[in-house]
């Protein structure tokens, strides 16, 4: 008798026993449940909060490079806009070769040997030497102005923001407004502007030179070889389709 009320006394501790490590397993895994969620949801929220704010801070950032980017262009354009008798970029009217120099910078400018037509050279400078884009020549006439020549084909200089190297001849009617005359190809003055015939040009007339020259010489513009003068509405000028080679403004 005593020994089968000992067994049942074992028997029920080891119950209760086994129901406490269930209880404490399912409360343990309750927490650990719960406190992975909450890292789970503290951490999404955290990522979401920190995310937002540098993706708009990104873009922001990138909207300011962009509009500084086009700010920086177009100050960089209106630098190379050229006036005839007037400035030539940031290079006004009068200016001397020291001023020119502190300007574009001392080691901007080097001075060479300039051909000016029928075997004649005469000496001058180059500016941004080995910048297509900038790069020009010039030279002090005796009367003290500035003569200044752009035939680099990768020139960014434009003649009133409109003509530059490389421009058609369509284009150059449209810039004077109406037609204009010039020299025929192939000599020492081969295809010079000789007269803008009352365009919008006519008032440079002393102060812009244009040179225009086809890109290939086929008939066209092989008929047009010489001396004489030509209308640039001549049917043959236009098949021609010379281009601006060369530009000579004097301040």
């Amino acid at each position: 008798m005593k020994n089968n009320l000992a067994l049942t006394i074992v028997a029920l501790s080891l119950m209760l026993l086994q129901a406490g490590c269930t209880q404490e397993s399912s409360t343990a895994s309750s927490e650990e449940s719960s406190t992975s969620g909450n890292e789970e949801s503290s951490t999404s929220g955290s990522e979401e909060s920190s995310t937002a704010p540098d993706e708009r801070h990104s873009t922001a950032n990138q909207d300011e490079s962009k509009l500084g980017s086009e700010q920086a262009t177009s100050a960089s354009e209106a630098s190379l806009i050229v006036i005839p008798g007037q400035q030539f970029g940031n290079i006004n009217k009068g200016a001397s070769i020291d001023e020119i120099r502190s300007k574009l910078g001392e080691g901007n400018i080097t001075a060479t040997e300039i051909g000016i037509g029928e075997g004649e050279t005469i000496s001058g400078y180059m500016a941004f030497k080995g910048e297509p884009e900038r790069e020009f020549l010039f030279f002090y006439n005796q009367d003290g102005n500035l003569t200044a020549q752009i035939s680099s084909f990768e020139s960014r200089w434009r003649i009133l923001g409109e003509i530059t190297i490389g421009s058609s001849l369509s284009q150059v009617v449209q810039a004077n407004q109406g037609p204009f005359r010039l020299y025929g190809f192939e000599w020492d003055y081969g295809g010079q502007v000789t007269n803008w015939q009352q365009g919008k040009l006519a008032k440079y007339e002393q102060s812009l030179t244009l040179i225009l020259t086809p890109l290939e010489f086929k008939e066209a513009a092989i008929s047009l070889m010489g001396a004489s003068e030509f209308s640039s509405e001549d049917p043959m000028m236009i098949a021609a389709d010379p281009r601006v080679s060369e530009i000579w403004v004097t301040l």
